[in-house]
C-alpha cells in the first residue's frame, strides 16, 4: 500500500555554506560520500517527545524519512543533487525547516509520485519557503527521475483492473476469504474513470468534488473492514502513516 514518490533535491550556495550544511545533513560511507538524509542531526527532534508525539513532529518537520534508492546525481564543492524515492509522503517539511536553517543557501525539491497525478515543487530562497502542485511537463520529469521518458499507454488511457487469477486451484481458498471480507464493501467508483490526464478539467473536477462528499462515508466504511483485522485506526497523521505501510 502507499504511493511512491520519486524526488531530486538540489542545494547550492557558497562554497563555505554549503560545506557546513553537507556536514550537518548527510550520512557518509568511508569515503566521505553522501549516502542518505541525516535527517535526526540536520533537525533533531526536540526533547521529551515519545512516541506518537514523536512521529506526529517528525512528519510535520520532516515529511517522509525512510529514503529509497538515495543516490548522487552531481556534486561539487558548492551544490549537490541527490535523487531518492518515499513511501506516501515527500520532504518538503524538511527542506521548509532546513532551509530556515541555512538561509544563504538555495533549495529546491521536485517530487512526481508514480500516477503523475500531483507534481510537487518546494523552493527555499534566501530562507523564504514557497511550494506548490505544477504542471508534469517533460522538463520536470526529467529533473525528478534524471532522464526524459515518454508516457506510457498506461498514463494515457483510462485505468482497468485486472481480472483476479482464480484460474488455478491454489487461488481459490484467498479468493473465497477475500470475497468474504470484502462482503458489502462498497467499490470506490468515481462519476468519471481514468487517471486525470486522460479526463477533462470539468471531469477532473466533479470527481474531487464526489470525493469531497463521500469522504467521511468512506471512511466509516474503511475503519469497519480495518476491524475485521483488528486495525483501528484513529484518523491521526502518525496513525495514518502506519495503516500506510501496513500490508
Amino acid at each position: 500500500m502507499g504511493t511512491l514518490i520519486s524526488q531530486t533535491l538540489t542545494v547550492s550556495g557558497s562554497k563555505e555554506e554549503f560545506g557546513r550544511f553537507r556536514d550537518i545533513s548527510f550520512k557518509k560511507d568511508k569515503a566521505g560520500q553522501p549516502i542518505d538524509i541525516d535527517f535526526e542531526r540536520a533537525a533533531p527532534v526536540p526533547a521529551g517527545l515519545l512516541d506518537d508525539a514523536r512521529q506526529e513532529w517528525q512528519f510535520e518537520n520532516w515529511g517522509e524519512s525512510q529514503l529509497m534508492d538515495f543516490s548522487v546525481a552531481s556534486l561539487n564543492d558548492s551544490s549537490i543533487a541527490v535523487r531518492f524515492h518515499t513511501k506516501g509522503m515527500h520532504i518538503g517539511p524538511f527542506v521548509r525547516v532546513i532551509g530556515d536553517k541555512f538561509p544563504a543557501l538555495t533549495f529546491r525539491l521536485a517530487a512526481l509520485d508514480d500516477g503523475d497525478e500531483f507534481p510537487y515543487l518546494a523552493t527555499c530562497i534566501e530562507g523564504a519557503f514557497a511550494e506548490k502542485y505544477v504542471e508534469a511537463t517533460k522538463q520536470f520529469v526529467a529533473e525528478v527521475e534524471g532522464r526524459p521518458r515518454e508516457a506510457e499507454d498506461e498514463y494515457t488511457k483510462p485505468s482497468v483492473l485486472e481480472p483476479w487469477p482464480t484460474t488455478h486451484i491454489r487461488f481459490w481458498l484467498t479468493e473465497r476469504k477475500l470475497t468474504r471480507l470484502l462482503q458489502g464493501y462498497p467499490v470506490y467508483r468515481a462519476p468519471f474513470v481514468g487517471l486525470p490526464s486522460t479526463l477533462s478539467a470539468a471531469q477532473v473536477e466533479a470527481n474531487f468534488e464526489w470525493f469531497m462528499r463521500s469522504r467521511v462515508s468512506r471512511m466509516g466504511q474503511l475503519r469497519g473492514f480495518l476491524e475485521k483485522f483488528r486495525v483501528f485506526p484513529d484518523g491521526s497523521e502518525a496513525r495514518l502513516r502506519k495503516l500506510d505501510r501496513w500490508q
